[in-house]
């Protein structure tokens, strides 16, 4: 991606894993043409997110990310679905892969002066909560995309203080 000038990389359901993530947050890290990159319907789970956070923060070029329908939502979907002992245990790993995706993103928009689009998708409400409250320190990022979720009063106070692009239609 570093010597190309694709300034938009379509991989939605494409078997995208962890370690295609990372490779792609690799390449993406120092490029200057990639606007939008949509990784939907990928089975990238918060080890890969996190590798995109990462590399984002030191991108300036692109302007839309989405992961929805992605092994993220499936970690959501679980934790907030969970009812016996068993899942209880998986349920907490799954709110923690989450929070642990929403503190990366949040810091990623702490330095990040270009991304204006992201799409997660549901996050656990800590996670989403975390996010958003990120938002304080990034006045570039104009739609944030976590449908299907669970946010709490607090995180919607905190949104209602922003200013949101409105999401209809899609980011494409």
């Amino acid at each position: 991606l570093e010597r190309t000038r694709l300034s938009r990389l379509s991989l939605v359901d494409n078997s995208v894993t962890d370690a295609g993530a990372y490779r792609l947050a690799d390449a993406a890290r120092w490029s200057e043409t990639l606007h939008a990159l949509d990784l939907d319907g990928n089975p990238i789970g918060a080890d890969g997110a996190v590798y995109l956070a990462e590399a984002l923060a030191y991108n300036r070029a692109l302007r839309v990310l989405s992961l929805r329908r992605t092994g993220l939502e499936s970690a959501s979907a679980s934790s907030s679905a969970s009812s016996s002992a068993a899942s209880a245990s998986s349920a907490a790993a799954s709110s923690a892969s989450s929070l642990r995706v929403a503190e990366a993103f949040g810091r990623c928009l702490a330095a990040n002066e270009a991304l204006e689009v992201l799409s997660l998708g549901s996050l656990s409400t800590a996670a989403a909560e975390a996010l958003v409250g990120a938002l304080r320190s990034n006045s570039v990022l104009t739609t944030l995309d976590l449908g299907g979720g669970t946010l709490s009063d607090r995180a919607l106070s905190d949104l209602a203080l922003r200013r949101f692009a409105p999401l209809g239609g899609g980011v494409w």
